[in-house]
């Protein structure tokens, strides 16, 4: 992985540069400022993710998969036991 001062695509990222500040010029104060505030955030973390572990440790720590692994888990037993119930009821 090369640096961007080596890479051969900085003058189109460079390109995207400008175009993303002329089009921050345009719009409100507050916005551009969180914007950037945003971006230097991202760029202070210089840790990206490219393997395939890490990704899963990120998912695993995600309450909303375990919420949905819950759901999963516990339809079929409802399910289950609601169609029992109504066809006892009926018969």
């Amino acid at each position: 992985m090369t640096l961007l001062k080596d890479s051969e695509d900085a003058d189109k990222l460079r390109l995207v540069h400008s175009e993303i500040w002329t089009k921050l010029q345009d719009q409100d104060d507050l916005y551009a400022k969180t914007f950037l505030d945003n971006c230097l955030k991202s760029c202070e973390k210089k840790r990206v993710k490219y393997t395939i572990s890490e990704t899963i440790k990120d998912y695993i720590k995600s309450p909303i998969i375990w919420i949905s692994i819950l759901i999963e888990v516990l339809i079929v037993p409802v399910f289950s036991l609601a169609f029992i119930g109504i066809s006892l009821i009926l018969e």
